[in-house]
């Protein structure tokens, strides 16, 4: 008997910028529950709380983006469904991520792309 297909989602937003240089952008907090209250409704699959990680502002880092891609995202097995949602300034090529500790501000797309395509590649070529 084959597995039941799970959803995963890692949303994350950031509304509050503590950087000069990066303007906070109100309302995204609300996009975030927005979609997560789909998610969880009968149009976007019933999806458990528990399966739904949030990385909103301070939490937003760049390093606990790929982090949580990888662990999070990560469980998503063969038949399941993975959401990436980003909500917060970005530009060509890159996302701006919460600024903490010195650590960079922003994810290069390309960084992104090769984290997700790193772990789902396997799945893929099956």
């Amino acid at each position: 008997k084959e597995a039941k297909s799970q959803t995963f989602a890692l949303l994350c937003a950031v509304e509050k910028y503590d950087d000069k240089f990066i303007n906070d952008v109100p309302g995204l907090k609300t996009d975030l529950i927005d979609f997560a209250d789909f998610l969880k409704g009968a149009y976007g699959g019933n999806v458990p709380i528990a399966n739904i990680k949030f990385l909103i502002d301070k939490d937003a880092t760049a390093n606990n983006v790929k982090k949580e891609i990888k662990y999070f995202l990560g469980m998503a097995g063969e038949n399941d469904r993975a959401y990436l949602y980003f909500t917060m300034h970005g530009g060509d090529g890159f996302i701006c991520t919460y600024r903490k500790n010195g650590q960079e501000s922003y994810l290069e797309m390309a960084d992104l792309t090769a984290t997700i395509n790193e772990m789902f590649r396997p799945l893929v070529l099956r």
